[in-house]
């Protein structure tokens, strides 16, 4: 994993409030064992439907992560630091930067009375607005059809990552297995988080084992 720590927001209180404290106290170890070891532990309770939108939570978040240190590595290659400033240069920059800033401090104060006002209009709206998962959507977060009927939405970096923890043929059959079960039922379920859909069908093996399948196949 990309980070060494685990995001959890005070409104967790009132989003965990009916978890009794075994509960809550299993759910948490199991979100830290996947963001350190990227292992999924199996949940019995009621923790297990959480633990779902968590680990979604911690994929976005080292997504993130892993494109913001690439981009500084290549930043870094292009030319590193620039050379060292004059002690004089430097003194003028800071003189004029700070007699600019206080011009603009002035213009400011009318405006943030108008921004105060604004702010009171927008609060009933972002009492909506859900913490977890609210970071807009990277380019590379496009999601594209996959399978038969183009049920199934994945961005190329869930499809990726899917082939990588579970193999390719895995990942393949389940995405087929849920694209055909949402064609023969107009998508009764209402199935929108796709990869949590294809992750939840891996992990229960719905339709049955494909490792299995292929080990009785190659007998045959």
């Amino acid at each position: 994993m990309n980070s060494t720590y685990l995001k959890l927001f005070v409104d967790s209180l009132e989003k965990y409030r009916k978890l009794n404290d075994a509960e809550f106290g299993r759910l948490m170890r199991a979100a830290l064992t996947y963001k350190a070891t990227g292992e999924v532990v199996n949940l019995m309770g009621r923790e297990e439907i959480l633990l779902d939108g968590i680990m979604l939570d911690i994929d976005r978040d080292n997504q993130r992560y892993a494109e913001i240190s690439e981009a500084r590595r290549r930043a870094g290659e292009k030319g590193g630091r620039p050379k060292s400033e004059p002690a004089s240069s430097v003194k003028q920059k800071k003189q004029m930067l700070f007699g600019e800033s206080k011009k603009s401090q002035d213009k400011d104060k009318d405006k943030d009375k108008d921004k105060d006002k604004d702010k009171d209009k927008d609060k009933d709206k972002d009492k909506d607005k859900d913490s977890i998962g609210a970071a807009a959507p990277l380019p590379s977060d496009a999601k594209h059809k996959r399978g038969q009927f183009g049920w199934v939405r994945l961005s190329d970096a869930e499809y990726q990552r899917l082939i990588a923890e579970f193999g390719e043929s895995v990942a393949q059959h389940y995405i087929a297995y849920v694209d055909e079960s949402a064609q023969q039922t107009g998508n009764k379920n209402k199935w929108k988080d796709w990869n949590l859909t294809i992750r939840k069908a891996i992990r229960n093996k719905w339709g049955g084992d494909v490792r299995q399948e292929s080990r009785w196949k190659s007998l045959d």
